[in-house]
């Protein structure tokens, strides 16, 4: 999303025009969503629990390809390439680079956006010292901020079955269909309570 909002900034000076910019669930960089300590145990639990279906298949592409490979080696299996898998050495790059994608975050300094923003925001607003359903969004946009309430949190959105309302979603605002006014709330496939 800090991405998203970087790339439409760059974009606005160098005098292109931004049709939509649309951000998932993402929150400013903002000292008041700053998390404390318990928040940032609460988010590194539910990371752990989100991330087990990832290092389960993992574990079962690693025991494949041993079985595959025992299998080539005791002659049931005919000779040829191995299944494409990841190895451990293969992991630390990825950990280097989650590890400057939170450099990066924590260092970025936003300014204001001169524009629209659609926020797709999953839950309700939860982040500390945060009133305004924009998560804080709306102190960065001098335009209006859209929130589209999505069902699932941050880290099921993207999988079924809640991608498939942020699709819906996400194609009604494209199209200009969307329930909500500026500045104004929709829910799509989740309650208000």
């Amino acid at each position: 999303g800090l991405v998203a909002f970087e790339m439409a900034q760059q974009l606005h000076a160098a005098g292109q025009q931004v049709e939509l910019l649309a951000l998932f669930d993402t929150w400013p960089p903002l000292s008041a969503n700053k998390p404390g300590l318990l928040e940032s145990l609460a988010f590194c639990l539910a990371l752990t629990v989100g991330i087990w279906p990832y290092v389960y298949d993992y574990i079962l592409l690693t025991l494949a390809a041993r079985a595959q490979r025992r299998a080539r080696r005791a002659g049931v299996l005919p000779q040829g390439p191995e299944s494409t898998t990841l190895h451990l050495p293969s992991i630390r790059p990825m950990l280097r680079l989650y590890q400057a994608n939170l450099r990066a975050m924590r260092d970025y300094v936003p300014r204001p956006y001169a524009h629209r923003i659609s926020l797709f925001r999953t839950g309700k607003p939860s982040v500390k010292g945060c009133r305004d359903a924009s998560g804080g969004w709306s102190k960065l946009a001098l335009g209006e901020v859209e929130v589209h309430w999505v069902p699932g949190d941050h880290l099921t959105v993207m999988r079924p079955p809640h991608v498939r309302v942020l699709a819906e979603s996400f194609r009604a605002c494209l199209d200009g269909k969307q329930p909500g006014q500026p500045g104004k709330e929709a829910w799509y496939g989740a309650t208000q309570d």
